[in-house]
């Protein structure tokens, strides 16, 4: 009999938990989110005291939360499916995706979104009921309720936009980015240069669809059809992640919605690095690609400052000049929440300042 502490989940865990820990203390009020997630079903009420607590250090406080999922993982595999869904729509992406590429190197299998089994509250002696939810799929395993829409991306020659692949895409394939680019065309060369040329899997991620939408082909054309033959390719099987394309291309659209109060109100430049950019200079990049400008313009801006700083205050200037978006606050705000760059908190600190100002 296989102890459940020699369980992929558990080592993958094992493997990932300082830099859980370090990821999750570092954002307080996703803390709470996580912790009232895994409420009843991970951890206990005392718990949930403790971890909401903002008199709390926020290292004890991941702590808490952390160490009863490590031992519930022990006795149920399931639940590391369960944080990891948790983690995701906290908003703790690339946690998510590291902890399910240990899984897989450590000979585990994961679970794509429409198969994580929910868990039901925990029960009198520590375990957990599980209750199995799977949607009906065909045999390419596309979703009945994607078969046949008009705007599927299955059979679409449209063109995704940079932000749209970094927020649906980029967020969740992780490490897979290079067998993805090799999917869509890209030779290993060019993958080779664009590890060279950048730091983290975000940058990689940008580069290699910068380089598919250059190399553009009649083999290969930037088209959602081509990357969702990619996704469920042999080579890369990301098929839960190709049948939620669509799903997370409609909710990309709603979140502008947030903030329609601030449609009309344009920013001075001195406003955006007060309030914003001096607080998230170091998002710059993937700010920028929300505000619409160009992998070009981009590389040219990293290239010429000296440092996060200097290409924050170009990529705003930049905005301001070329309104590639429309030169508002809303604009701002709403790039601030996107999946790639997760700055929620500045998001409703910025608004907290603009409404006082009225």
């Amino acid at each position: 009999k296989i102890s459940m502490c020699d369980t992929p989940e558990y080592k993958a865990f094992i493997s990932c938990q300082g830099d859980l820990l370090d990821s999750i203390a570092a954002s307080s009020e996703s803390i709470i989110s996580l912790a009232h997630r895994l409420n009843g079903k991970v951890l206990t009420n005392a718990v949930l005291i403790v971890a909401t607590d903002r008199n709390t250090s926020a290292v004890d406080r991941a702590n808490k939360i952390l160490c009863p999922v490590l031992n519930c993982i022990k006795r149920d595999k399931n639940l590391f499916h369960f944080f990891v869904k948790q983690l995701k729509e906290v908003g703790f992406m690339m946690d998510a995706v590291n902890l399910e590429e240990k899984l897989r190197n450590n000979g585990g299998e994961v679970k794509e979104t429409s198969d994580v089994r929910e868990i039901t509250s925990t029960s009198d002696n520590g375990t957990s009921g599980i209750v199995a939810r799977k949607r009906k799929s065909d045999g390419n395993g596309v979703p009945e309720s994607k078969r046949g829409g008009h705007n599927d991306v299955h059979s679409t020659d449209e063109k995704p936009t940079m932000s749209e692949l970094m927020n649906i895409v980029a967020v969740k394939i992780g490490t897979g980015w290079s067998k993805l680019g090799l999917a869509l065309g890209l030779e290993e060369t060019e993958l080779d240069v664009i590890k060279n040329e950048n730091s983290n899997v975000n940058g990689f991620c940008c580069a290699m669809f910068d380089q598919w939408k250059k190399k553009s082909s009649s083999s290969y054309p930037y088209h959602w059809s081509t990357l969702d033959k990619a996704l469920r390719s042999d080579a890369v099987k990301y098929i839960g992640l190709a049948n939620e394309i669509d799903e997370g291309r409609c909710q990309l659209k709603t979140y502008s919605n947030e903030y329609n109060e601030f449609a009309n109100h344009r920013p001075s430049l001195s406003e955006l690095i007060e309030y914003v950019g001096c607080h998230v200079e170091q998002k710059w990049k993937p700010i920028g690609i929300e505000l619409g400008l160009e992998i070009e313009t981009l590389g040219c801006i990293g290239y010429n400052e000296k440092d996060s700083s200097g290409c924050m205050r170009k990529v705003f200037d930049e905005w301001q000049k070329r309104m590639s978006k429309p030169y508002t606050w809303q604009t701002i705000l709403t790039a601030l929440i996107m999946p790639q760059v997760l700055e929620k908190d500045w998001a409703e600190n910025t608004v907290k300042i603009l409404r006082s100002t009225k």
